[in-house]
């Protein structure tokens, strides 16, 4: 029986999320971050100045989450939080200056995390594996997709 679950693909994607999870905890702490932190550092290098609101949906996070997020990092000096001149509702949120040396820190972050994780494999491998995780994510996506609008279909 043994041998047969670890013929399942699920069973090694579970391994391998779990393993690089742990890598990811341990790089993220040699930086001082926790992993959310570095996703809202991430998303802030790419888009410094975005609204409060949108930075939350890119993060899939709620509203309630993202805000409690933003204040830590505030209250530490990686973040500010200004009010949009065009609407003074909307909050959007820019890296500081120790923020942005935080955020190129990732840079390193994640150099780390994909050297463990392709340490030994060729490049055609790599290029393979990364070819088969789209296609694998995108089917399943596009399965969650459609499983919410029947649900949808069917409560309204």
């Amino acid at each position: 029986m043994r041998d047969s679950y670890e013929r399942r693909v699920a069973f090694w994607v579970t391994k391998l999320c779990k393993a690089m999870e742990a890598i990811r905890q341990h790089e993220l702490e040699q930086v001082g971050l926790y992993r959310g932190q570095a996703a809202i550092l991430w998303q802030l290098r790419q888009r410094d100045g975005i609204t409060q609101s949108n930075l939350a949906g890119r993060l899939d996070l709620t509203r309630a989450s993202i805000t409690s997020s933003l204040v830590r990092m505030e209250d530490t000096g990686w973040i500010r939080r200004d009010k949009d001149p065009a609407d003074r509702r909307v909050l959007r949120v820019f890296l500081t200056p120790d923020g942005k040396r935080l955020a190129r820190k990732l840079d390193k972050v994640l150099e780390n995390i994909e050297a463990a994780l392709t340490n030994g494999l060729e490049a055609e491998s790599i290029a393979c594996l990364i070819d088969t995780l789209r296609e694998t994510h995108t089917r399943l996506a596009e399965q969650h997709a459609d499983r919410a609008r029947h649900n949808a279909e069917r409560k309204g």
